[in-house]
Order: C-alpha cells, then sequence, then structure tokens
C-alpha cells in the first residue's frame, strides 16, 4: 500500500480575493510536488492547508494509505512542516527542544535519528546553546532537525532550505531526495537551482 494525497477543487480566499482557485492534483510517495509562484500568490498558505493547518473554502483534501483515507489527527502525526516562518522557543536549547519532542511525541523518531541530523548539519557544538544565540541559518537547520523525523511521512517544506550556506543547501537536499520513496514531499521554491527536484511543478 502506498501513501497519496488527493486534492480536488480547493480554492481559498481573503475576504472578495481568491489567492488560488479549483486546483486538483494527486500526489504518491516517491514523488516530489513543487509549488511555484510569485510573493503573494498563496505559496504558503497553500501548504499550510495541505499540512490540515488552515482550512480551505472551497474543495477536498484527502490523504490515503492504499485505498484508506487517514482522519486528521492521523495526518497530523505524520505531517512535517517547515518554514522559516515557524518560531522556536528562543529560551531553550536544541538538546532541550529535542528532548521535549522525543517526550511528548514518542511517534516522531528516536534519538539516534535526531543525533544523526545534527551530524549532517554540523550542530553538533551548537546544540548546548539557546536558540537566542543561533544565526538565522542555525535556527533554519534546528527546524530541519526538528522536524525531518524518520516517521513522519509528509514532508510539507516551504522555502525550507533559504537561509542554509551552499554546502548545507546540498546536504539538505540530499537527505530529502535519499528519503523520498517511502513519503509525501511538497515544497514551495522560486530558486531556480531547486526545479531540478521536482516531479511535478503548481503554478499559482
Amino acid at each position: 500500500m502506498k501513501l497519496s494525497c488527493e486534492v480536488n477543487g480547493l480554492s481559498h480566499r481573503y475576504q472578495s480575493k481568491f489567492l488560488f482557485q479549483n486546483l486538483s492534483f494527486v500526489i504518491e510517495a516517491g514523488k516530489m510536488q513543487m509549488v511555484r509562484g510569485r510573493n503573494g500568490a498563496g505559496k504558503t498558505t497553500l501548504l499550510k492547508i495541505l499540512s490540515t493547518g488552515m482550512e480551505a473554502v472551497e474543495g477536498k483534501l484527502l490523504f490515503k494509505y492504499g485505498l484508506v483515507d487517514l482522519d486528521r489527527t492521523e495526518i497530523q502525526k505524520r505531517v512535517a512542516l517547515v518554514g522559516p516562518y515557524l518560531e522556536l522557543p528562543e529560551e531553550l536549547t536544541l538538546n532541550e527542544l529535542i528532548q521535549f519532542q522525543i517526550q511528548s511525541a514518542p511517534h516522531c523518531g528516536n534519538l539516534e535519528g535526531y543525533l544523526e541530523r545534527i551530524k549532517l548539519f554540523e550542530m553538533a557544538e551548537f546544540a548546548s546553546r539557546f536558540i537566542h544565540q543561533y544565526s538565522t541559518g542555525m535556527k533554519q537547520k534546528a527546524r530541519l532537525i526538528l522536524s525531518l523525523t524518520e516517521n513522519r511521512d509528509i514532508w510539507i517544506l516551504d522555502e525550507a532550505a533559504s537561509n542554509l550556506d551552499p554546502e548545507s543547501h546540498q546536504k539538505f537536499w540530499d537527505f530529502v531526495k535519499k528519503r523520498k520513496e517511502n513519503r509525501i514531499v511538497i515544497f514551495a521554491s522560486n530558486d531556480p537551482s531547486e526545479y531540478q527536484f521536482s516531479d511535478q511543478i503548481i503554478d499559482l
């Protein structure tokens, strides 16, 4: 059985202005779906709807495992939403955030997975520092370390490689590509260098 996402007639507006209308598409695990469009076109809004963090004004969103529809609670356990606008508790360290997540959401994964991502993004020497001491790029690495856990299989990436240095940018995409086979990966980007990673593109 394979994980899939079916979107039918999805529309969203603020007051009387539609950001997008009547979007319909299917994404299957193993494929990488890209969303692109000018600033203000609704990319972030669409990704938040796909993460079930927002409701669309029209249309249907279904996540299915084989022929079985997943309910909202099950979807939210599986979703990793990463964006540079997502806040991190500034008064905690990365290590403390990892321990809190392991205790409060054990379904996300184990300590070994977090340590693997810390090593990948070369954050070991900073993991005991408070988040408020981090640079913008380090905060983005922390979001990736915390979110892209092994047991989450719906990865929704909103400019997720933004603020990363070139080496970390490449490591991030290598990491995603190696793990996409059994996952739904949806990413928003206006970076032409990232278009190559898409199997399907939605233009807003």
